[in-house]
């Protein structure tokens, strides 16, 4: 299942759409007469994990919202971290005998970054085969255990993966770096 995992998360925008039920919605909030008259809200559902979504409503702009809600979908897929079955625990031994690639530079990676799901699936994958222990995830990337929470840090919904990920294996919760 990790290997379609990262089929998905390395499609490109269209193929990736095609994998999706799209639905458009009114939003609310301010924004005048277009966003409240207009069907510019998207919610994506992928056919493989059916108990996602994604929702945006934050533009006017129905296109901004798609690209907001893939993003969004894209996360929550490569959070979605289930008990390896042998093959896919074969494929995250290999990953972390290897240096990976990090997507960033200085330790930071943007979010916008199309390769930052990927990582973060990597991540999430590392952390299910070394318990939930961040220093042999973060050397597996160069990266400082610090480093690594500062970027796990900086989104909520890889935060709360990685907390719940965390407490299964009874790990304490992590603290954040900037106090």
């Amino acid at each position: 299942m990790r290997r379609r995992v990262y089929e998905i998360l390395q499609a490109p925008l269209e193929k990736f759409l095609q994998q999706c039920e799209q639905s458009h919605y009114q939003g609310s909030g301010p924004g005048g007469q277009h966003r409240n008259r207009v069907k510019t809200g998207v919610r994506l559902h992928h056919r493989d994990f059916p108990h996602l979504f994604a929702e945006e409503c934050n533009s006017r702009i129905g296109h901004e919202n798609l690209l907001g809600a893939v993003d969004k979908l894209k996360i929550g897929i490569a959070t979605s971290v289930t008990k390896p079955s042998s093959s896919d625990a074969e494929v995250t031994e290999r990953i972390g005998e290897e240096k990976l690639p990090f997507p960033g530079t200085n330790g930071r990676v943007n979010p916008s970054n199309p390769l930052y799901p990927v990582f973060i699936a990597q991540v999430m994958d590392l952390l299910v085969t070394h318990h939930a222990e961040l220093k042999p995830v973060a050397s597996v990337f160069g990266l400082t255990p610090t480093a690594l929470t500062k970027i796990i840090f900086n989104d909520k919904v890889v935060l709360s993966a990685v907390t719940k990920l965390r407490n299964e294996f009874g790990r304490h919760n992590l603290i954040n770096p900037k106090g």
